[in-house]
């Protein structure tokens, strides 16, 4: 359980998790007066994260969004796509991982559909809508000191490894 504490000590917002028998994550739920949101998590025989679904409505089976995680036979993510709380794929991701594995490109294989803000860097994400609100992020690249953002007007912006602004590049 984490709190949230507002300046009258009240709780302004709680995060309840819960873990399998593993110790990995199954169960994250956000509660505050104006929000609740839980997600669940599903994971394959190798601790594979195979399923991320978003739900709005505590009561409700529907979902709001479903990510689900593809893997090679080697074990190394590969592709992700986003269903819409119909089913249907709106969302469909390439990736790129290192040799630890870990994330660094995603790219939207229709390079019109933007990439759900859900996986992306908050700071980044943030700043994208702040200063270009028609555009959206089709493209994400984490480099050695950098990452790389291509937007759907065809503007690439640089931030540093924390997400703080550097440039557009052309």
């Amino acid at each position: 359980l984490t709190a949230y504490y507002e300046g009258g000590g009240g709780i302004e917002r709680r995060i309840n998790y819960i873990y399998d028998d593993n110790g990995q994550l199954i169960e994250e739920e956000a509660v505050s007066y104006y929000l609740y949101k839980k997600m669940t998590y599903n994971y394959d025989e190798k601790g594979n994260k195979t399923e991320l679904t978003y739900y709005d409505d505590p009561k409700s089976k529907n979902f709001e969004e479903k990510i689900v995680y593809k893997y090679n036979k080697k074990g190394k993510l590969t592709e992700m796509n986003v269903l819409t709380s119909e089913g249907e794929i709106y969302l469909n991701c390439k990736l790129k991982c290192d040799k630890r594995g870990n994330v660094t490109d995603i790219e939207s294989t229709d390079d019109k559909t933007p990439l759900p803000n859900s996986i992306l860097p908050v700071k980044i994400t943030q700043h994208v809508k702040g200063k270009f609100p028609h555009a959206k992020i089709i493209e994400w690249k984490k480099k050695k000191n950098t990452q790389v953002v291509e937007l759907t007007n065809d503007m690439e912006l640089v931030f540093d490894g924390k997400g703080n602004f550097l440039r557009i590049d052309d």
